[in-house]
């Protein structure tokens, strides 16, 4: 069997990091499937490190501008894809967002089965998903997610008998990787360790969360090291490691990175972990057990990171906060305050196998469109 993979990435990596564990599940149930990934994104690097094979396609950030230049990106997809889809010939589609119809009709027109990632949305985006042409030329519908978070009366009638749920779909974690992360970050003199994520870096609004941290910082009275991940969608510049002092004179140690390829093994060394509240990154903050400051995203469309943000919280992991460097302030205190008793022994990762069976016993079904 050959797959093609489709990772769209815009603001964030989750797209990515889906397909990429997907992919991964699937070279675990049976190493003798070819599977091939299409990037749109910089991060085409992470793919290769993978090891599998992966064809780059020009970014989504169009020289015409971000909408205008998405539009035209998806008049142009089917001849994008056409030289690929006649060299490669896959067996299977799986695109993690759903795109233009052309491009589907192009792909359905090779013979090519056709799955799409669906994730739990925001009702009114799930209406606009009924409305979409291309909806109608999916053979499966992959859900992210058990039964009990999403159950099938819940799911758009166009959906039907085409949902398969695959649980929940996140990176795990690795004990050697993360023991090499406690020694590269953790602070010699005990210091609390704590990291800020804010996801792929790509949305305007998670600089109202990079001002309003360092602000938080200094009105706190203690000494610890921040390590602060702009994510490789962050456009400009890292500025460089600094050390705040408060009035009192308490250093705080801040350590800029663009990016970490090992996230959760970053949040597992740490003692908190500040973020948006994106599908991917809550998904980790439950596996690695991390106490957590949740800011989620308000302008992210299809995305409820506020619902997700209240979930945690309920469930004692964390607590929520805005952006700004008062209310952050107060969050981080009371986390710091509380991290050991909101601590949970990080999940042991389920055997990827399973996951790639199951997916492997969906795509050999055929086409499943009514």
């Amino acid at each position: 069997m050959k797959l093609l993979f489709y990772a769209i990435n815009g603001l964030g990596m989750g797209h990515l990091n889906r397909s990429l564990v997907l992919a991964d599940s699937i070279r675990a149930a049976d190493p003798s499937v070819e599977i091939h990934l299409v990037v749109d994104s910089p991060h085409f690097g992470l793919v290769e490190e993978a090891g599998f094979a992966v064809t780059k396609f020009p970014d989504r950030r169009h020289p015409l501008g971000y909408h205008r230049g998405r539009e035209r990106r998806y008049e142009l997809l089917p001849d994008l894809f056409e030289p690929l889809l006649e060299s490669y010939r896959p067996d299977a589609m799986i695109v993690d967002f759903l795109c233009k119809k052309a491009l589907f009709e192009r792909v359905r027109s090779r013979g090519v089965q056709l799955a799409a990632v669906l994730r739990k949305q925001r009702t009114s985006s799930l209406r606009m998903l009924r409305m979409n042409p291309g909806a109608g030329l999916v053979d499966h519908w992959l859900l992210p997610h058990t039964e009990d978070e999403w159950g099938r009366e819940q799911l758009p009638g166009l959906i039907g008998d085409r949902a398969h749920y695959l649980g929940p779909v996140s990176r795990g974690i690795d004990p050697e990787q993360l023991e090499m992360i406690r020694k590269d970050l953790r602070p010699k003199d005990g210091r609390p360790l704590l990291l800020l994520t804010i996801g792929g870096g790509g949305a305007p609004e998670s600089r109202r969360l990079l001002s309003g941290i360092e602000d938080a910082l200094v009105r706190l009275d203690r000494k610890l090291r921040l390590v602060l991940v702009y994510g490789p969608n962050y456009q400009g510049d890292i500025p460089l490691d600094t050390i705040l002092r408060n009035p009192s004179g308490v250093e705080v140690e801040i350590l800029r990175r663009r990016f970490i390829a090992r996230l959760p093994e970053a949040m597992c060394a740490s003692d908190l972990v500040v973020a948006h509240t994106g599908y991917n990154t809550s998904l980790e903050l439950r596996r690695t057990g991390t106490p957590a400051v949740l800011v989620p995203l308000m302008s992210t469309g299809r995305d409820d990171q506020e619902a997700r943000a209240q979930a945690l919280a309920s469930e004692g992991r964390g607590f929520v906060s805005p952006p700004e460097s008062e209310a952050l302030a107060s969050a981080l205190a009371k986390a710091l305050d509380e991290g050991n008793a909101m601590r949970r022994p990080p999940e042991v990762t389920v055997d990827p196998a399973l996951q790639g069976r199951l997916l492997l016993d969906v795509l050999s079904r055929g086409g499943g469109r009514g």
